[in-house]
């Protein structure tokens, strides 16, 4: 069996995740670790970047760089490696820096016209969580506590989804908390020892 290659440019399907019905679940589950950070009620999105050539991608695998202008922006501005495929998700926001609902989001995601206009009433808000490919490496095979130092390493602080590694409960349900609080939906939780599987749900 010959596994497929990530090709930049060529978005991948994401790897999508269970819900969870209580923290002891989880811990149970992930018996070497887990990292919990936030949940957004966003769109998340594939950035592809080979020096200043960016094209982001939706979670459906269709391209939608020409709507997010200021995505591509960004991903020249703030993110300096040569060549990379990064995941994340992408909100809407209000003057306030609160969430806005899902629905002004695709109203953003559908534009084609006044592009420009539209991110002024609409501004959105990149967070980014996962990194498959950098330089000349494939990153999926090797495991998540890998993926986000290396994420950490090449991505600015401001643009990472806030996080923790704990197995502590209290401290769990706090940033889950703070996490509703902020406007956003609650945590995700992955295995520290996790693979990134390509078009799988896994826990």
């Amino acid at each position: 069996i010959v596994s497929a290659k990530i090709a930049l440019f060529s978005p991948v399907r994401p790897m999508l995740a269970e819900m969870a019905t209580s923290v002891g679940e989880i811990l149970e589950s992930h018996r070497n670790g887990t990292a919990f950070e936030y949940k957004y009620d966003g769109a998340r999105i594939q950035i592809h970047k080979r020096g200043k050539e960016v094209r982001i991608f939706s979670r459906r695998l269709t391209e939608i760089t020409a709507s997010v202008p200021e995505i591509v922006t960004l991903a020249n501005d703030q993110i300096g490696c040569g060549q990379a495929l990064l995941e994340g998700e992408v909100i809407a926001v209000d003057s306030h820096g609160r969430p806005l609902p899902f629905q002004d989001l695709m109203r953003r995601f559908t534009r084609i016209h006044d592009v420009t206009g539209a991110s002024t009433k609409i501004p959105l808000e990149l967070h980014l969580f996962d990194i498959l490919f950098l330089n000349d490496d494939e990153l999926t095979e090797i495991r998540y506590v890998e993926r986000r130092k290396l994420l950490e390493r090449e991505i600015p602080h401001e643009l990472l989804a806030p996080r923790i590694v704990s197995a502590d409960e209290s401290e769990i349900q706090r940033l889950f908390d703070k996490a509703l609080a902020d406007g956003h939906e609650g945590l995700m939780a992955k295995a520290l020892d996790s693979r990134y599987e390509v078009g799988k749900r896994g826990k």
